[in-house]
């Protein structure tokens, strides 16, 4: 689960907590087995979250954070187990949109899916909705699960 306005790292840099459920009544991070810092200020790391895919296919679920008020607005992806605290920058992979696009920031979105070509890995699915600049153009990457 997502605190975006967190200041561990940096000012309003946000963190996401990694949580096993089921999920009982108390604070999210005396129940997190894990955590993600962000380490941009102002960036909102863990506006979105998304899990539960494994992309890898080594038995553990997956994770994908967006960070979209950045200044190089980013989708980062965490490959599990997730536990103990890392840094974004420790993030296996950093997608970021075309310099055209105006990046991944606001609006822009991802989820991981269960496998959609049958090769057994998940796909990371990314929503740029400003693909083409000055243009109403969007545009979804697909990052197969298989080339991670």
């Amino acid at each position: 689960m997502g605190a975006t306005d967190y200041s561990g790292v940096a000012s309003q840099a946000g963190v996401v907590f990694v949580v096993q459920g089921p999920v009982t009544a108390g604070a999210p991070d005396d129940m997190a087995a894990g955590s993600l810092l962000g380490e941009s200020p102002g960036g909102f790391f863990g506006t979105q979250v998304t899990g539960g895919v494994d992309l890898d296919d080594d038995g553990h679920p997956d994770v994908a954070v967006h960070e979209p008020y950045a200044d190089d607005p980013a989708v980062y992806l965490f490959l599990g187990p997730l536990e103990g605290a890392r840094l974004a920058s420790g993030a296996m992979a950093r997608i970021e949109g075309t310099p055209t696009s105006g990046g991944l920031g606001p609006g822009s979105a991802a989820t991981l899916v269960p496998d959609m070509d049958g090769d057994s890995y998940g796909e990371l699915l990314v929503h740029a909705p400003r693909y083409a600049d000055g243009l109403d153009q969007a545009a979804v990457y697909i990052i197969e699960g298989s080339g991670i």
